[in-house]
């Protein structure tokens, strides 16, 4: 895969002398990677599954208002409200929440016009949280629900800001102590699973992180899109240590040509010392796949 990486580089160096024609063919295929990661929410949003009908309910911390679901008996999350629990384990000392947070959304209209609205089109992270016990769905800040300091930096360029971070996780901290959950196991679809990631390195009560098509080597998935930087935002890379001792599971598609292999290689390599860390490409797998199929299982397995 180094190697693959290296081939990259050299053929950018080489493109100048290349003939007109090849020339204008790396172009379109440059064109193409974002015109993938402009359509890959649509590619599901017009075949996703039915839905169980689960209870919206907003969560109100600092800078954001978020937007989360749970099971029917989810209510109200208002202080002083008991209500009963829909998790037969929920109160008791050991039990586990699992949060699966929402990926980037529809961030983008065309390369250079974000969009005004970052609510996703497809429900991918929905679908893991319906298909797992235990489990409550949390989305991104701006997205289902507006906030007075919404404004395109957080989808965009700032999309994993400070104030992004902090909002999901004091969001985190609401759900937890509805739940009475003792720990969480934090997952997260495309940029939540880099979201998770930076939630995971400030908290102690997270078991497991585990990311789904998720971009862990920020700055080689710039480099292989050749994008802007995400300047405006946290990466995982400043959080190498605290990482280093927490569970992990990183699905990867065989066939995701978003979020490949290749740039997964840098986190990899930097996670190379921890014995729980586990990797799983999946063939066939593209961005906008039915996820929580392979997921699911794996998880409840323990795998």
């Amino acid at each position: 895969m180094f190697r693959a990486i290296k081939r990259k580089a050299q053929l950018k160096s080489w493109a100048f002398f290349l003939p007109s024609s090849l020339q204008h063919l790396l172009k379109l295929s440059r064109a193409l990677r974002f015109f993938l990661i402009l359509t890959s929410s649509f590619l599901v949003s017009c075949s996703h599954t039915s839905t169980p009908h689960w209870q919206a309910e907003t969560l109100q911390t600092p800078f954001f208002t978020l937007y989360s679901e749970g099971p029917p008996e989810l209510l109200s999350l208002e202080e002083g409200v008991v209500l009963p629990t829909p998790f037969p384990k929920a109160g008791r000392g050991d039990f586990k929440l699992t949060i699966v947070i929402e990926g980037d959304g529809y961030a983008w209209v065309t390369r250079s016009r974000p969009s005004s609205n970052p609510t996703p089109k497809a429900d991918i992270a929905r679908q893991i949280a319906y298909h797992l016990p235990n489990a409550v769905y949390l989305a991104r800040p701006c997205q289902y629900v507006w906030s007075e300091n919404c404004e395109p930096l957080y989808w965009t360029s700032g999309r994993f800001h400070s104030k992004v971070v902090e909002s999901l996780d004091a969001g985190i901290d609401q759900l937890k102590k509805y739940y009475h959950a003792k720990h969480v196991r934090l997952i997260g679809y495309s940029g939540g699973g880099v979201l998770a990631g930076l939630i995971a390195a400030r908290r102690q009560d997270v078991i497991e992180w585990v990311s789904v098509a998720s971009p862990l080597d920020q700055e080689a998935w710039i480099h292989y899109h050749e994008v802007s930087p995400l300047d405006a935002s946290l990466s995982l890379k400043d959080y190498q240590k605290q990482l280093e001792n927490i569970p992990q599971i990183h699905y990867v598609g065989g066939e995701d040509l978003i979020v490949p292999w290749s740039v997964e290689v840098g986190w990899a390599t930097a996670m190379r010392n921890n014995p729980h860390v586990i990797w799983h490409v999946i063939p066939g797998y593209r961005h906008s796949s039915n996820w929580s199929a392979v997921i699911s299982p794996l998880l409840q397995k323990g795998r």
